[in-house]
């Protein structure tokens, strides 16, 4: 007996399988694994191209916004005609204003040749451009593009050293500040050289008092500047930065740049402590500055030369240049910067070189490890306006530029052409109601790109919902198809039945069935009871046999060769032993496989009937089954008359039963291919005499 909790678990597993199964929870299975496992590739944040090109006369373009209308003009830096450094300001509209400088722009990079800001926040932004004059830095000065009349044109900055006949002096920017409080902010900018060795110096210029400060003489090689607030003063410090690059033996000048240094400016451009150095040609340095329990501290990212180890050096400084915590970073390819997450609590930022980023608190105890493809560098930049700084991270060797969310996800990669020997520009240009465009130019190719939203990313629950859809009626389909294979199947089998029924009746007749009755009778009055008695029991064997399987469209072997026996029987009493039959079947053959039904007694009776009866001598018919690799071999040979007399004969049957079994077969191979083949052979004598045929039958093991 079935128990009761038995009984229940198959009652419920009865009632879930069907729901399970259904066309509409197989698509739900078959969307969740999609999403799972493919999801669909649609990014929240996409960048299109929309301009790209190259420029004959090697411009140099930055974008900003200068008079704060929310579109940003374009700023084209180039040599003219006659070999003058010139500028131009565009718009959407066309050109603006076209000025002409003295000197030229004949700097090793270019990043820092032209420099934006509002100096007295009347929003609009002063234009600042360097030139090199012989051996004298100028600035020149754009106080408002709109009315470019009279603006202030080449005011000396500094002279610049030469060796080996070359000078390669490049400018640093740093970003406007008021140092002295006056409500008129400063122009923080460097002047650096590789061999020229000199200057290498950071410059402060009052716009206002037309005035420069200069930072102390200094060796090192600085690549930038960071300016922050350190000592809560409500004005932010100068930190350049820059890495030792070797070109300076000489170790009594001050700051060589045989070691990497730690030098934080003042507002009077003073030393607020005394430079730290870090040892080992080519090493770099790198700070930032970060609030530790609400105090402000400098973080240094300290990458020594490989001959001295594959881990950099994280240290953190008090406001004085006191160590205060220092451990080791594994790496020497990585950059570091602050941001502000959402919230805006502020995160030191680690990028590992095709690692990802590291995000550490300013206590530097606690971190987390986000998988990205980052960078070489890292630069901060709120590009659509939105209040977050976005991360962009440069790949020079790749030509890419990769930007990401202020939370490191939903990266977009910038690819771009050219040569890279003077920088990579970059900047962004706005237009008011449509997203930011990023500029990248670098060498003389430039390319334009759109960046936002995807339109799409919003939709890709109506595209799964699609998907599901598509899968639902994928599924119906199948189904449908399923169904009607089901329906041709049941219809074809239906015909095969009826196909065995006109068989069956075709064999048993009311002509057949008389002449059994009749001889049956002859055999009781002339042969005696007990022939009578056998050519019964055939007849009632034959009979049972059809009855039992009339339902049935295959049988096994053994029931088909019991039932051609007892026919053979029966037709050899009836036609009082005017034949012999012999039914040999191979030792190897398994008598339980199945067969199609009547394929054997059709043959025979066409044998008997139509080339042993109409024989004057005694006729013999023989049926032979071998087992063979291919399947059976079933052989119905006979030594009748042969085809081409009985074809001649008056006497001609319909051949209906024949005719059935070749649609029987046609039907029977549609639904198993391949399953029954038959071949008829002509037997002759030693005088080329009809002496019979031989029909052979194969059925393969896939019936």
């Amino acid at each position: 007996m079935i128990s009761n909790s038995k009984y229940s678990c198959i009652s419920q597993m009865r009632r879930i399988i069907p729901v399970l199964l259904n066309p509409y929870s197989l698509a739900l299975w078959m969307i969740l694994l999609i999403v799972v496992f493919f999801p669909l590739k649609i990014d929240k944040y996409v960048s299109i191209t929309s301009d790209n090109g190259i420029y004959l006369n090697n411009s140099a373009v930055w974008y900003d916004d200068l008079d704060g209308d929310g579109n940003s003009e374009r700023i084209d830096i180039f040599h003219n005609s006659l070999g003058n450094s010139a500028m131009t300001v565009n718009n959407d509209k066309g050109v603006l204003d076209q000025l002409t400088f003295r000197g030229k722009y004949d700097f090793v990079q270019r990043t820092g040749l032209v420099i934006t800001g509002d100096h007295n926040n009347d929003t609009i932004k002063e234009i600042y451009v360097f030139t090199l004059s012989q051996d004298s830095v100028l600035l020149h000065i754009v106080h408002d593009f709109r009315s470019s009349a009279n603006p202030v044109k080449n005011i000396f900055i500094t002279s610049v050293g030469k060796r080996d006949e070359r000078r390669d002096p490049y400018i640093l920017a740093g970003e406007m500040e008021d140092l002295n409080n006056d409500k008129s902010k400063e122009l923080i900018f460097g002047v650096c050289t590789g061999y020229s060795l000199w200057p290498r110096r950071i410059f402060a210029f009052d716009v206002a008092n037309e005035s420069l400060k200069i930072s102390p003489e200094s060796n090192y090689s600085f690549t930038g500047i960071i300016q922050d607030d350190l000592n809560q003063d409500g004005t932010r410090e100068i930190i350049p930065y820059g890495y030792a690059a070797g070109n300076i033996h000489d170790s009594t000048v001050p700051f060589p740049d045989g070691n990497s240094w730690l030098m934080v400016l003042d507002q009077e451009l003073r030393f607020i402590f005394e430079p730290v150095a870090f040892p080992g040609e080519f090493s770099q340095l790198k700070p930032a500055v970060i609030e530790r329990n609400g105090i402000p501290v400098i973080v240094a990212l300290y990458q020594p030369p490989m001959k001295l180890g594959d881990s950099s050096v994280i240290l953190q400084f008090d406001h004085l240049g006191q160590v205060i915590k220092k451990f080791k970073f594994p790496g020497n390819k990585i950059d570091i910067a602050k941001i502000k997450d959402a919230g805006g609590n502020e995160k030191l930022l680690l990028s590992r070189f095709n690692e990802g980023f590291c995000v550490f608190d300013g206590s530097l105890d606690r971190h987390s490890f986000i998988p990205a493809s980052s960078g070489e560098n890292i630069v901060c930049m709120d590009i659509d306006s939105d209040g977050n700084t976005e991360i962009m991270t440069f790949y020079l060797h790749k030509r890419q530029l990769m930007i990401l969310r202020n939370d490191l996800k939903h990266p977009v990669t910038l690819e771009f052409d050219g040569s890279d020997e003077k920088g990579v520009l970059y900047s962004v240009k706005r237009t008011v109601n449509r997203p930011p465009q990023i500029y990248v130019q670098c060498g003389a190719n430039y390319q334009l790109y759109d960046y936002g939203l995807n339109p799409h990313y919003n939709y890709r629950f109506f595209y799964y919902s699609g998907i599901y859809l598509g899968i639902l009626l994928f599924i119906l389909l199948i189904r449908k198809i399923q169904q009607d294979q089901i329906i041709r199947k049941q219809e074809n089998e239906k015909r095969i039945t009826d196909l065995q029924l006109q068989i069956i009746r075709n064999q048993l007749d009311p002509h057949f069935v008389m002449n059994a009755i009749n001889s049956i009778i002859t055999g009781i009055t002339d042969k005696g009871k007990d022939e009578a008695r056998q050519q019964l029991m055939h007849f009632s064997r034959l009979h049972r046999s059809l009855l039992l399987s009339s339902d049935m469209i295959r049988r096994s072997l053994g029931d088909e060769l019991e039932f051609t026996g007892n026919y053979l029987a029966l037709e050899k009493l009836r036609f009082s032993d005017r034949f012999d039959y012999e039914i040999d079947v191979g030792s190897n053959v398994d008598r339980e496989v199945q067969v199609p039904k009547m394929i054997i007694q059709i043959h025979v009776e066409n044998a008997l009937k139509h080339g042993i009866l109409p024989m004057e001598g005694k006729g013999i018919l023989s049926v032979t089954v071998r087992q063979s690799d291919a399947g059976l071999l079933i052989v119905v040979a006979d030594n009748g008359v042969g085809r081409q007399n009985a074809a001649n004969s008056k006497n001609q049957s319909t051949g209906r039963g024949l005719k059935v079994m070749e649609q029987y077969t046609e039907l029977f191979n549609k639904y198993h291919p391949g399953a029954i083949s038959s071949s008829i052979e002509d037997l002759y004598d030693d005088k080329d005499h009809p002496n019979g045929t031989r029909v052979k039958i194969s059925i393969s093991g896939n019936t």
